[in-house]
């Protein structure tokens, strides 16, 4: 089951480092 927690949370991490690269790129 870890595997699919630590998939989980590898997603959410990179759609957090997106989000934060969208907003350097907005001006922030």
């Amino acid at each position: 089951w870890w595997r699919e927690l630590l998939k989980k949370l590898a997603f959410t991490a990179a759609g957090h480092l997106g989000s934060v690269l969208a907003a350097k790129q907005s001006g922030w």
